[in-house]
């Protein structure tokens, strides 16, 4: 009886596991962000994907509206995938002074038969950083509300998950070009000394050197004549 009720136990308790694992695995449906986090120089680029998994929903319209860190970041583009999981017509908008941007993604073909469970990229944001630190990207989302992030079923009724969608924090570092310091020296004068011994006077041309060279001859004789004289 005992050994009866152990497997029972057993039995039961695995079930449980069981259970509990399978919903685990069972993802709502959402939007998704890649990469959701990276390191980047600032005022560097670099692009984030933003995609949709409907899981089990059929689909055929999906509102993307998001918040960035304004300070940190700047939206340069909005461009439509280039292999999106539906076709459909994009209206991107950004705003870098509030710091948002959306866009709709409404199928081209509205038949009811179109409508399929979507999953892929839909869009690719390129960002531009202009300050360090940690900048935050998040979808505005909320239950219930179908003036934000959206992902509507066959019935339109918004079946997104705002607790699965994905959440970005991209690390933005030092400047991406080196700062060059320039240090200016300033010449020495350069002291002339004068010297303090015997200045010798330099004599002042005249430019008739003949007449110099007649002077300084004329002086000499009589110089010469004196002397003798007086030795006479």
């Amino acid at each position: 009886m005992k050994k009866t009720a152990i497997n029972i136990f057993t039995f039961v308790f695995a079930a449980i596991l069981v259970t509990v694992n399978a919903n685990a695995v069972v993802a709502a449906p959402r939007l998704t962000l890649t990469p959701v986090s990276g390191s980047y120089t600032n005022g560097s680029t670099f692009a984030v994907s933003i995609g949709v998994n409907s899981e089990t929903e059929k689909s055929s319209a999906v509102d993307v509206w998001a918040t960035f860190d304004k300070t940190k970041l700047e939206v340069v583009s909005i461009i439509k995938s280039t292999n999106p999981p539906f076709a459909f017509e994009m209206t991107p908008k950004f705003d870098n002074t509030a710091g948002t941007f959306q866009f709709s993604c409404i199928s081209t073909n509205m038949s009811a038969f179109d409508d399929a469970v979507i999953n892929g990229e839909l869009a690719v944001v390129t960002f531009k950083t202009k300050a360090v630190g940690t900048a935050a990207l998040n979808f505005t989302c909320t239950s219930g509300s179908t003036t934000d992030s959206n992902i509507f079923n066959s019935d339109i009724n918004d079946v997104i998950s705002c607790d699965a969608n994905s959440v970005g924090s991209y690390t933005i570092t030092g400047d991406s070009t080196a700062t060059t310091t320039t240090t200016t020296t300033t010449p020495t004068p350069t002291t002339t000394l004068t010297p303090t011994g015997t200045v010798t006077a330099t004599l002042p041309q005249t430019g008739a050197m003949g007449a110099t060279v007649g002077l300084i001859v004329f002086g000499a004789i009589s110089l010469a004549s004196a002397l003798f004289l007086k030795i006479l």
